[in-house]
C-alpha cells in the first residue's frame, strides 16, 4: 500500500485543483480578502 501510494497521488487529477484552491484561498485570508468582502456587504 504504502509503495503505490505516490502513484495514486500523482494520478489523482482532482489534487491539483484542490491544493490550488487551498493555497489561493490561504493567500485570499492572509490578504485580508474575506474580511473586506463581509465588511463590504453589510
Amino acid at each position: 500500500m504504502l509503495t503505490s501510494m505516490p502513484d495514486n497521488v500523482i494520478r489523482f487529477k482532482p489534487l491539483g485543483i484542490v491544493l490550488a484552491l487551498t493555497l489561493g484561498i490561504g493567500l485570499a485570508e492572509k490578504a485580508g480578502l474575506f474580511e473586506a468582502a463581509i465588511q463590504k456587504n453589510c
